[in-house]
């Protein structure tokens, strides 16, 4: 029970720190030396060398976010801004807002696409975005720029767009469900995150490696987990 709170109290703590800044979590490369890892690995560096826009997917919870900010931390984009955005927490006049600004009486609130100028924004949940949010996005990529939501400049498209989801966009597109322009676009570098289950014999190195992350941020001491309790979390799907 101590070490669930210990856990969550780090959780919250780092998610408020998160908010503050205005920023990403840290960003780390994924952990493991399975070969599934070590492939992902290599695969992030050579498409992290180009500019060219990334589909990453994966079940939840196999590190595709952790995935697409190593990306953006191995990029020539690396010194700009990291921007997420959450699709499914968007829709409709909102989502125009969020992704592409508003100017409204004489005020200019940017949007995600805008303060991303320069650097990569990671798309979450990209086949939750709703259709005249897919329409507006495909419009913007075909033109190269786009213009605030009450606007009149055009504003130019200079993003590393790194799509994050548990679909197939294609078959989605396929049956009428997410736009198909707008799923080519997306998916010019397709990349793949297995699920733990498939490289298992990384969970005695990724225990070892949060157990560290918490000792270094909280001041803990240092808690060993046996080969026991190791291997029945290896044998757990």
């Amino acid at each position: 029970g101590k070490l669930i709170a210990t856990v969550g109290q780090a959780l919250q703590q780092q998610m408020a720190a998160t908010a503050e800044a205005g920023g990403s979590s840290t960003i780390i490369e994924p952990v493991g030396r399975s070969a599934a890892m070590r492939n992902l690995r290599e695969q992030a560096e050579r498409v992290a060398a180009s500019d060219s826009w990334v589909l990453i997917t994966g079940e939840p919870g196999s590190g595709r976010k952790c995935l697409a900010r190593h990306i953006h931390q191995l990029s020539p984009r690396c010194s700009g801004p990291l921007v997420e955005v959450a699709a499914g927490t968007i829709a409709g006049q909102s989502a125009a807002e969020e992704l592409f600004g508003q100017e409204e009486g004489g005020r200019v609130t940017p949007g995600r696409l805008e303060s991303a100028a320069g650097g990569t924004l990671i798309l979450d949940g990209a086949m939750d975005l709703d259709g005249e949010a897919q329409t507006r996005l495909a419009s913007a990529i075909d033109a190269g720029g786009f213009q605030r939501v009450g606007g009149a400049q055009r504003i130019p498209l200079d993003v590393r767009m790194i799509a994050v989801t548990r679909h197939d966009l294609a078959a989605e597109a396929v049956t009428g469900r997410f736009r198909q322009d707008l799923a080519y676009a997306l998916s010019v570098i397709p990349m793949s995150v297995p699920p733990l289950r498939e490289h298992a014999e990384d969970i005695p190195e990724l225990v070892a490696f949060y157990v560290d992350r918490l000792v270094d941020a909280e001041q803990l001491d240092y808690r060993r987990f046996t080969v026991a309790a190791q291997n029945r979390l290896r044998n757990h799907d």
